[in-house]
């Protein structure tokens, strides 16, 4: 997960300035739901626990808790690290 998350605020960074954050998100998104959806329908990764999937997707099963965390952990990442002023002088 750490090293997605590395990737995702390299990405960031080099992304245009104008809509670099949500750009990013809906990128974290998209890639988020493909490699779930690929280990579960094309490689037959399967968890067997009593937990629904993320919108009965087949993608990210857990605990509600579970589901968040993987939404929300890639902007918050991005927040977290200051992505929207990669780039920018600063002065001190």
């Amino acid at each position: 997960m750490e090293r997605g998350l590395v990737l995702l605020g390299e990405v960031c960074e080099r992304l245009p300035p104008s809509h670099r954050f949500i750009s990013a998100v809906l990128g974290y998104w998209l890639v988020l739901v493909l490699v779930e959806a690929g280990g579960y329908y094309l490689h037959g990764i399967r968890i067997h626990d009593p937990y629904p999937s993320l919108f009965g997707l087949g993608i990210i099963h857990g605990p509600p808790l579970i589901h968040i965390f993987y939404v929300v952990a890639g902007p918050l990442y991005l927040l977290v690290t200051d992505c929207l002023r990669v780039g920018q002088v600063k002065h001190s």
